[in-house]
């Protein structure tokens, strides 16, 4: 499992599908900084992803930031889970617009 960062986003991306009745856990945790170590109670849930084949990739949107990004397989019949796994740490950029139009039109006073 990989998680990458992006334009008002984190990709998760599963390297397999996920087994019968079993769903993943997607976590995230914001950081203050790239150099801050994510604490183990810090991390939040954020999605619930099942990857399956043609399907093995998903956004989560977050705002700007650094985050740490962790997972979990959770059994769907009785809600357990393995230990969270932790990914790393990446940063989420926002995306600006200049405000100029692109077309060449010129817009009407109000």
């Amino acid at each position: 499992m990989t998680a990458t960062a992006g334009v008002g986003k984190v990709t998760f991306t599963g390297n397999q599908p996920n087994a019968s009745g079993v769903t993943t856990e997607l976590l995230l945790q914001p950081l203050a900084s790239q150099l801050r170590n994510p604490q183990k109670g810090g991390y939040r849930s954020k999605a619930f992803f099942r990857f399956i084949i043609g399907g093995l990739s998903t956004d989560v949107t977050v705002p700007p930031g650094y985050y740490a990004a962790a997972y979990r397989f959770v059994k769907l019949a009785t809600g357990e889970a393995t230990e969270l796994r932790q990914i790393g740490v990446s940063q989420v950029t926002l995306a600006l617009e200049d405000g100029v139009s692109r077309t060449g039109g010129k817009k009407k006073a109000a």
